[in-house]
C-alpha cells in the first residue's frame, strides 16, 4: 500500500474504501447482535466476539486486493492472450480537468508519475523475456508529453 499517495491525496483508494466499508457494517451488526442478549461492550472486548467475527463470510468488492499493492499486480488467470495491452492514462488521485488545466499544451513532462513508468517497464521487461508482442498505450494526461513518458518507460537516455 503506498502510504505516500494516501498522505498526498488524504483519500484512499475507492474499492479499498467500499471494501472497510463492508467491514466495518459487518463488525457492527456482529457486535450488536451478541449471542444471547450479552452486554456489548462487554461482548465486543471478549476474544471470543472476535474470533467468531472471523468466521463471518463479508461480501467485498471485486479488485479491492489489488489497490493495496505498492507493485502492479497480476491476477490468477488475467493472462488470457498471447499479447499484452496496457493503458496508462492518469496518475491515481488525479482528474481529467486537473491534467487537463495543468498539463496542456502537452509539450513536456509536468509531473513525474514513478509509480506508472516503473509499471510500464515492467510490462515491457516481461514482454521481451517472453517474446510477445506488447502494446501500450499512454495518454498525454498522465504526466504531461506521452512520447516523454514512454521514452522513459523505454529507458531512452534524455527521453524524460
Amino acid at each position: 500500500m503506498n502510504l505516500d499517495e494516501i498522505w498526498k491525496h488524504q483519500a484512499i483508494p475507492s474499492k479499498l474504501a467500499e471494501a472497510l466499508d463492508a467491514v466495518a457494517h459487518a463488525a457492527r451488526k456482529h457486535i450488536i447482535n451478541s449471542p444471547g442478549g450479552r452486554n456489548i461492550t462487554g461482548w465486543c472486548k471478549k476474544d471470543e466476539c472476535w474470533l467468531a467475527f472471523q468466521d463471518e463470510k463479508i461480501a467485498l468488492p471485486k479488485g479491492w486486493e489489488i489497490e493495496l499493492a505498492d507493485e502492479p499486480m497480476e491476477m490468477a488467470g488475467s493472462i488470457t492472450t498471447d499479447f499484452v495491452a496496457a493503458r496508462f492514462l492518469l496518475t491515481p488521485g488525479r482528474t481529467y480537468e486537473q491534467a487537463v488545466s495543468g498539463f496542456s499544451p502537452y509539450r513536456d513532462t509536468q509531473a513525474v508519475d514513478p509509480a506508472g513508468r516503473e509499471a510500464g517497464r515492467a510490462i515491457i521487461g516481461k514482454a521481451k523475456g517472453n517474446k510477445r508482442p506488447s502494446f501500450i498505450y499512454v495518454n498525454n494526461r498522465l504526466e504531461g508529453n506521452a512520447l516523454k513518458t514512454i521514452g522513459a518507460m523505454l529507458e531512452i537516455p534524455g527521453a524524460a
